[in-house]
């Protein structure tokens, strides 16, 4: 059973949290603001538009999205401790070309998963005097202090099996969750707070760009 299967367990609450992004948006839903002119942003996409060079034809879909992209481009830390040298992992990408304003990338390494995600619209119904950009429009591209980290796992959810590390960090105004999957073998790599903290400064902008 691999690490992205063995979340079955938790049931359907899993399922829906799994297949979230994939529900459309509807006319009038809001979205939040991406500032395209975060300065750590723009040195990132005129870095990666510096070493590859595409024409459209030659341009993934993820990297016509209108929010950035965010990824590890490379395993993190925390799973080349828990598995060793890794092969390339099973990857998966999730999207929406008829509504680009939110993805996932899933990578499974066997008995570790590491997935991204990114969504630009707003999650949760505010008060008609809510700003909801009031604070995270404002955010740059690295969190002012390590993010905090939420573990689940059996003493924390009746049934479940496996273990997950998740976080949340704000990048040019908009939240990217990472969620860490480990299976029975890799428990402890979950549970290691210092070095996910570390991975967290590892995500780099590997597309996306403004609505044309």
């Amino acid at each position: 059973m691999t690490a992205r299967t063995f979340l079955l367990a938790l049931g359907c609450q899993a399922l829906i949290v799994l297949a979230g992004p994939t529900s459309g948006a509807r006319a009038g839903d809001k979205l939040l603001d991406v500032n395209w002119d975060d300065p750590e942003l723009k040195q990132q996409m005129q870095a990666r538009a510096a070493t590859r060079a595409l024409s459209p034809a030659e341009e993934t879909p993820l990297e016509k999205l209108e929010l950035p992209v965010f990824d590890f481009e490379t395993a993190p830390g925390v799973v080349t401790r828990g598995l060793g040298a890794q092969a390339e992992p099973e990857k998966t990408e999730i999207y929406d070309p008829d509504n680009p304003v939110w993805y996932e990338i899933v990578k499974d390494y066997g008995n570790m998963a590491v997935s991204v995600t990114a969504d630009r619209r707003v999650q949760h119904t505010f008060g008609p005097d809510f700003d909801i950009m009031e604070d995270a429009g404002t955010r740059g591209l690295a969190p002012s202090a390590a993010p905090e980290i939420d573990i689940l796992d059996e003493d924390s959810e009746e049934g479940m099996a496996g273990t997950v590390a998740k976080f949340t960090v704000y990048k040019a105004g908009i939240p990217y969750t990472v969620t860490i999957e480990c299976g029975d073998e890799t428990k402890e790599q979950c549970l290691d707070k210092e070095q996910i903290a570390k991975d967290a400064a590892d995500l780099r902008y590997i597309g996306g760009r403004p609505k044309e």
